[in-house]
């Protein structure tokens, strides 16, 4: 077990049970969405102790833009730009951030090389007017569907490439994440939102049997294991 496997599984529930009261106080709530992006940096720590550093950056400015988004909304603090901006801002980042883990959960080390076209897909959603829906979202879940495809098709093919459990718990995160999203709306649900979509990404940095470690760093990965399998082709 990683040293800072405890403490970063400690952090995450007290993040999730500091977001319940967000559903009974409407005060609470508009403090608790602005404060539950700093759920993300519990993703960085794993992302940092993994090796994964690609992932920081992408992580540390969709948390970054979520916070001055809500700081506007909840506060009027909006730093030169209106409302409606921060929030073209937030999602287009936060779809970025969706696309990019998608990406990375079905194409590995060589997730990068999907970035180009990710922000091609962003860039004309927002020069888009899609009615009754502006941020035309439909064409970037299909994107994310077909790269969930991808990955049913990598785990036929070489059952041994995910390690099973970090997937099953990132599985269950996003699809939480996303029931709460469709279904609660409102500054409570969106809170709820980040923190369980947060804690999510966690288990999916992860979710490769060569990772240096599994599940918050509480299982490890055996050295030979590490040393045999990584391959450009994986």
């Amino acid at each position: 077990m990683e040293p800072f496997a405890l403490p970063v599984a400690i952090v995450a529930v007290l993040f999730v049970l500091l977001g319940i009261p967000s559903f009974f106080s409407e005060e609470y709530a508009n403090a608790a969405v602005l404060l539950s992006n700093l759920v993300y940096f519990l993703p960085i720590i794993i992302s940092y102790y993994a090796q994964m550093f690609d992932f920081v950056l992408v992580i540390l400015i969709c948390a970054l833009f979520s916070m001055l988004y809500h700081a506007c909304k909840s506060y009027d603090v909006c730093f030169h730009l209106e409302e409606p901006s921060w929030e073209s801002i937030d999602v287009a980042y936060s779809w970025y951030l969706l696309l990019t883990l998608a990406s990375y959960f079905a194409l590995g080390e060589r997730f990068l090389h999907a970035a180009p076209f990710h922000v091609a897909l962003i860039t004309w959603g927002s020069h888009a007017h899609c009615k009754d829906n502006y941020d035309c979202r439909s064409y970037k879940a299909a994107v994310v569907c077909i790269y969930f495809a991808f990955v049913l098709f990598r785990a036929i093919r070489r059952p041994k490439l995910y390690d099973a459990l970090d997937v099953l718990l990132a599985m269950l995160f996003f699809v939480a994440a996303a029931v709460i999203y469709l279904f609660f709306n409102s500054l409570a649900g969106h809170t709820m939102w980040h923190l369980v979509s947060g804690v999510g990404v966690c288990f999916l940095i992860t979710c490769f049997r060569n990772s240096r470690f599994h599940t918050l760093g509480f299982r490890m990965t055996s050295l030979a294991y590490r040393t045999l399998i990584p391959r450009a082709d994986l």
